[in-house]
């Protein structure tokens, strides 16, 4: 339970040491719902109850079974929507009390196709994530951080409403999600494969066909034929993670079985091995290999035609193959900027028109911007950081001023050092979607008068050497919300901040 992130109970504890553990034991009943525990604050404000009175009332609410969870229980089963159901049920996949970032659930949920995506123009992402907040709104899922815009990081499910919905889902769908943490019997069609590693139980099943390697061909057929989803929380140190996962999804495909897949997320998995029979999941549509140390892709993920999100953010990747650009239904691409993921030349008659993402990519001399990256217009979000080459930053510059749809950008420039260097850029006021960006890099021109477009909420300048005092054109932006001027953003010894500026900063 994490009582920081949930109201403070409204009373001040005046009572011996063992009449505060009881009162924590109380708020540990709570279970993290902030509605009870503002009602359980209200209680006591009112006054110090004893011991036998702490204990009492919890023995009765125990008995009784009318828990802070019960009335969040019942509404879950009499009125939460279907497809609320099937998002809420989702976060079981997860370890308990698990952090979990909500960019990975929601693409996750659009892989998975728990939603109907086609009411309305909004975008994929922007329907899910109404749905996120709704079940955020009645209080069933917990926000543990949010971003400094305060949108939210990320999410986890409460530990008292995660036994409930356990119990609830072992009497209606028993065999549908099989995890390495519960037992289950051999040769039931498993839909959702998770690997929660857990040493102590080596009897379960999926435990012993991943971990294990005795078992046939037969036996992983008749368990996964049907699987559509395979999620691995395996964080050992040290390659044995890797090789037996590589090694179950070797036999599994070989053997015909993870075809249907749709989703594979091996998120912080040591290097898993990546056989090359994954080619053959042609129905993938999210490629999970974030913090996972990979060095290299296979040329064969060009065959995953369906594939919608390829995440190698924090890995060692630094060249994509080529057959990358074969990948048009590509929406999301989280690269590896430390580590200087870059493209390799556009093949001709191919370009990757629905990419909507493109976060971390590399550029620098050997990079194709004209006529390659360039050919990317749909963007909606965009993170490129730049080597010291100033033909390809003002190719860079160019790519950018095309992209009149963007909303988020973040643009840095380097030297051969790793040190901030020149950032060419053009004049963005002609941009209305945009809301946020963040530059790295000397800017030039040096200067952000009427540069920006008005609609801009969010603005981080790093190392951008601006020579002129920029409070007051950037105080004009009418809807600007966060501002970040961070070490050798401004050159001068004098800002001023008139009145009547920065309305809504």
């Amino acid at each position: 339970m994490r009582v920081g992130h949930y109201l403070p109970i409204p009373f001040r504890m005046t009572s011996p040491k063992n009449e505060k553990n009881s009162l924590r034991e109380m708020l540990r009943s709570c279970g993290g719902l902030s509605l009870a525990i503002v009602k359980l604050g209200k209680l006591l404000s009112e006054k110090v109850p004893t011991k036998d009175k702490l204990k009492k009332d919890k023995e009765e609410s125990e008995i009784s079974g009318e828990g802070p969870w019960s009335e969040i229980s019942d509404k879950v089963s009499r009125e939460l929507p279907l497809e609320l159901k099937g998002c809420l049920n989702y976060f079981l996949l997860f370890p308990e009390e698990f952090d979990i970032p909500a960019r990975r659930l929601i693409t996750l949920w659009i892989a998975e196709g728990l939603l109907r995506l086609d009411r309305d123009d909004d975008s994929p992402e922007k329907i899910v994530e109404r749905y996120l907040m709704e079940l955020i709104d009645r209080n069933m899922v917990q926000v543990t951080e949010r971003k400094p815009n305060g949108k939210v990081r990320t999410c986890c499910l409460p530990v008292a409403l995660r036994k409930l919905l356990l119990k609830a889902i072992d009497k209606v769908s028993k065999g549908q999600v099989n995890t390495t943490s519960k037992s289950s019997s051999s040769h039931q069609q498993i839909h959702w494969i998770v690997d929660h590693y857990n040493n102590t139980e080596p009897s379960n099943t999926s435990f012993n066909h991943i971990h294990g390697d005795n078992t046939d061909i037969a036996t992983l057929q008749a368990s996964y034929r049907k699987s559509l989803s395979f999620m691995s929380f395996d964080y050992r140190e040290g390659s044995q993670p890797g090789d037996e996962i590589g090694n179950f999804l070797q036999r599994c495909i070989s053997g015909r079985s993870l075809l249907l897949l749709r989703v594979l997320d091996l998120e912080r998995v040591f290097r898993p091995q990546l056989p090359k029979v994954l080619s053959a999941l042609v129905l993938l549509r999210y490629l999970g290999l974030r913090w996972t140390n990979l060095e290299s892709l296979p040329s064969s993920i060009s065959n995953l035609l369906k594939l919608q999100t390829l995440d190698v953010k924090h890995t060692y990747i630094s060249s994509l193959p080529r057959s990358i650009w074969k990948m048009q239904r590509l929406w999301h691409m989280y690269l590896s900027e430390s580590y200087r993921s870059r493209f390799g030349p556009r093949p001709k008659g191919v370009s990757l028109t629905d990419l909507q993402t493109l976060w971390g990519a590399f550029v620098d001399e050997k990079s194709p911007v004209k006529d390659g990256l360039d050919t990317l217009i749909n963007l909606r979000k965009l993170g490129v950081a730049c080597r010291r080459m100033s033909v390809q930053l003002k190719a860079v510059a160019d790519w950018i001023e095309k992209l009149t749809y963007l909303p988020c950008l973040r643009l840095k420039s380097h030297d051969e050092n790793n040190k901030p260097w020149n950032l060419h850029w053009k004049s963005l006021s002609d941009h209305k979607n945009l809301s946020s960006v963040y530059f790295l890099g000397r800017l030039n021109p040096p200067s952000v008068k009427e540069k920006f477009p008005e609609n801009l909420i969010e603005l981080t300048l790093s190392a951008s050497k601006l020579k002129a005092d920029p409070m007051k054109a950037l105080g004009e932006l009418p809807k600007l919300r966060i501002l970040q001027l961070f070490s050798e953003s401004y050159e001068g010894k004098k800002m001023k901040c008139l009145e009547k500026i920065f309305p809504q900063l």
